[in-house]
């Protein structure tokens, strides 16, 4: 029995001193919790009172503008300006006359084509009657056929020549400052101003 006892007291001592321990321990960590509170300073807090208010929406800033579209004008052929029909700084539109250089040499070169054309025609439509009557060779009415496609050839050119000598203007937009007048001789070097879309 006195083994038993023994055994009930240490276990019993074992489970006091275990239950001792912890108070103490529980209590040692309450206190220094306790000073670590008591050392430490009130928090600071900074506050902001909001206020309704208009916001702008308008932003300052430097940069640069380009032109959709720009092009400098030339004129295709070499000749004397008779007109210019723009204004400085002014809006034009698309197709319009810009400048006229003088095509007098150009419109006789046109008459005296046409009149080989005519002639051609005729020779071509003798041709085609006399071959058909077999009065001559089929390669002497190739020829004048031949003859007439060259002077409706030349024709042609010459009237493209002649309209080149109208400067238009390629799209709508402002014309700047024109650096030629009325009379100067004007090569396709020559800039005539610059168009801006």
């Amino acid at each position: 029995m006195k083994v038993k006892h023994l055994i009930y007291t240490l276990l019993i001592i074992t489970i006091g001193g275990f239950i001792t321990y912890r108070i103490i321990s529980n209590k040692g960590k309450n206190d220094d919790s306790k000073k670590f509170n008591d050392k430490k300073s009130p928090t600071t807090v900074n506050g902001l009172v909001i206020k309704t208010a208009t916001f702008d929406n308008n932003l300052a800033l430097s940069g640069s503008i380009e032109a959709n579209e720009q092009v400098e004008i030339h004129s295709e052929v070499s000749g004397i300006v008779e007109g210019i029909f723009f204004n400085e700084g002014t809006n034009v539109t698309k197709g319009q006359v810009l400048l006229k250089v003088n095509d007098i040499e150009l419109k006789a070169q046109l008459r005296q084509a046409l009149t080989r054309e005519d002639l051609a025609a005729e020779n071509a439509r003798r041709a085609k009657l006399l071959l058909q009557k077999e009065a001559i060779s089929q390669e002497e009415a190739d020829v004048a056929k031949a003859d007439l496609a060259s002077a409706q050839a030349q024709s042609q050119l010459i009237r493209a020549q002649i309209s080149k000598t109208s400067v238009r203007a390629p799209f709508s937009g402002k014309i700047g400052l024109r650096n030629i007048s009325p009379g100067t001789y004007i090569t396709p070097t020559v800039l005539v101003a610059k168009l801006v879309n």
